[in-house]
């Protein structure tokens, strides 16, 4: 979807095998909702959200990709709600902010909060964001956060290998990042 295609709904469908992304939300497509699907096996970005804001995934089966199961680049004010993501982790780059990421449950991969240089923009970063429950488990790295700035991290469970790491990037030091976590039973 792009070109200010608004208010589409994508439910329960499956999505795999393809060559890039497996559902696409472009440019000017804001308010769409992606539910209740299974998206799986796409090469790069299983479900990818690209200067888009209001984008509501909710419910989807997501799993197994070469890079991203989720990803949110310079999109705002997205609802990301009880999506089950296995091997791949959930990208939230550049200038994006306002999204809302809840009760979420990934294996083998976690949370991304990435600066990005745009050709256009210069560095971006994401800002402003929030984890609220959900659980991060069978991975090392469940949080990081890469020149991103003021986001929260609430009541999410993590395991007791997950590590969180805050590095500058594009000159923005990660900053203001509040995360309280708990450990996953």
């Amino acid at each position: 979807m792009s070109g200010a295609s608004t208010a589409n709904r994508i439910l329960r469908n499956n999505v795999w095998n393809n060559r890039d992304e497996g559902i696409h939300v472009g440019a000017g497509a804001d308010d769409n909702l992606i539910k209740k699907n299974t998206v799986t096996r796409n090469k790069h970005e299983n479900i990818y959200v690209l200067d888009a804001d209001g984008t509501r995934i909710i419910g989807n089966r997501v799993t197994t990709n070469d890079s991203a199961a989720i990803f949110i680049k310079h999109g705002n004010e997205s609802f990301v709600a009880r999506n089950k993501v296995q091997y791949g982790a959930i990208y939230v780059r550049g200038a994006a902010s306002g999204n809302v990421l809840d009760n979420n449950a990934l294996r083998g991969n976690g949370y991304y909060f990435q600066a990005y240089l745009d050709a256009t923009k210069g560095w971006t970063f994401p800002h402003d964001n929030s984890v609220t429950g959900g659980q991060v488990e069978n991975t090392k790295t469940c949080l990081r956060f890469e020149g991103a700035y003021d986001n929260t991290v609430e009541g999410l469970m993590l395991d007791d290998e997950c590590q969180i790491t805050m590095v500058p990037m594009g000159g923005q030091a990660a900053s203001g990042n509040m995360v309280n976590t708990l450990p996953l039973p």
